[in-house]
């Protein structure tokens, strides 16, 4: 198993990840095995380790339809930040460039923005 470690800095996002999570939640549960803790954690990376770990995310939680709405693809890698184990997700369709990747955890961690962070890609 190849890791791969990449740093980056902690951004503060619009609330929007608690939404998809919450929406997106019984999937990753069936899935990982854990429940998500609602929200995302925005990582700032620079484009070059952006593209690196969206190559690593091969792995994908299909998209579905709850009644007319349809929510998308999402790819994904298994990470490890601050000692939790979790996903860095890339949806099909995000408002995010290719300077913010979003990390999911089974739990709430210590973390605030402006923070350097190292996220252990697994």
């Amino acid at each position: 198993m190849r890791l791969t470690r990449i740093k980056g800095k902690v951004s503060k996002g619009v609330g929007e990840g608690k939404y998809y999570v919450n929406i997106y939640s019984k999937v990753i549960e069936r899935e990982l095995g854990w429940k998500p803790y609602p929200g995302t954690i925005n990582i700032v990376v620079d484009k070059k380790t952006w593209e690196t770990v969206r190559r690593l995310a091969n792995k994908v939680i299909k998209g579905f339809k709850v009644g007319e709405k349809e929510f998308h693809d999402v790819y994904y890698a298994k990470c490890v930040l601050k000692g939790v184990p979790g996903i860095i997700v890339f949806p099909t369709v995000s408002k995010h460039g290719k300077n913010i990747i979003e990390v999911i955890l089974p739990e709430k961690i210590e973390i605030s923005a402006g923070e350097d962070v190292e996220i252990l890609v697994v």
